[in-house]
């Protein structure tokens, strides 16, 4: 299972055992049988994710949030999943950024996403969400701003979510070619939404 996560989701081998050892991930086995990543939320329900063929995405038990905080957080940065959750905290730890809490809202609804935002809101943390580039992260980027007008909104540079985004930078580093193109490629993306 962790070949997984470190192989085919390129997350790195030291942040998947530390997440193994605080029991944040632990494999998992469905009752047909299918091996699966396990995050467990917050409140105790987990969400799961097959290793299969045909993997299974779900939450065993009642929707809620997985939490990564990195030092003592000062802002909470929102993603849809657990994967993309590791995924952005490992990059920006990369770059040298601290003291932030990565929330995967795991499918929870309107209301519980609204009321964590406004419970962090209040507590004095910046606000940022890192949503999938799609319809749906869209949707929940509205529902944070519902309740925190000041929110800001981070996308990845490459791919669909910070997984995405991960796995495309780690390529990147293995091929110098490839590094070339996908500059090309941002700075064109760039240069149209100015453009507009």
């Amino acid at each position: 299972m962790k070949d997984y996560l470190v192989e085919d989701r390129k997350l790195s081998a030291g942040w998947v055992d530390r997440l193994f050892e605080q029991r944040k991930v632990f494999a998992g086995v469905s009752q047909q049988g299918f091996v699966n990543a396990c995050f467990a939320l917050d409140n105790g329900s987990i969400e799961q994710r097959g290793l299969s063929e045909k993997p299974f995405h779900g939450v065993a038990g009642e929707k809620g949030f997985w939490t990564l905080n990195i030092g003592k957080p000062e802002r909470v940065v929102y993603v849809e999943s657990a994967i993309d959750a590791v995924s952005y905290a490992e990059m920006a730890y990369k770059n040298k950024e601290r003291n932030f809490s990565v929330v995967s809202i795991t499918g929870s609804s309107r209301e519980k996403l609204q009321a964590h935002v406004l419970e962090q809101t209040n507590n004095g943390l910046k606000i940022q969400s890192a949503f999938d580039l799609d319809k749906a992260g869209d949707n929940y980027h509205q529902r944070v701003l519902e309740v925190n007008p000041d929110a800001t909104r981070l996308k990845p540079a490459m791919g669909k979510d910070w997984n995405d985004q991960l796995k495309a930078t780690k390529i990147m580093q293995q091929n110098p070619e490839v590094r070339k193109q996908v500059d090309i490629e941002i700075n064109n993306r760039r240069q149209k939404s100015v453009s507009r």
